[in-house]
């Protein structure tokens, strides 16, 4: 029984659900990006900036 936990499935179970999150939330942002205009992503991207600075207080 060895590299299972008792119940059939494999020890790294959890890292590979998180590895199939990962996989499915950059597909996300990918197919989220091919859909946006080149306006919206700058826009994004400022957005993105302001609360990357605001986190920093400003220091960025």
């Amino acid at each position: 029984m060895s590299g299972t936990n008792g119940n059939g499935t494999g020890c790294n179970a959890k890292e590979d659900a998180g590895a199939r999150a990962k996989k499915e939330m950059r597909r996300r942002i990918r197919a989220l990006r091919e859909s946006l205009s080149a306006a919206e992503i700058a826009l994004r991207s400022k957005q993105v900036i302001a609360r990357l600075m605001d986190a920093a207080g400003g220091a960025v």
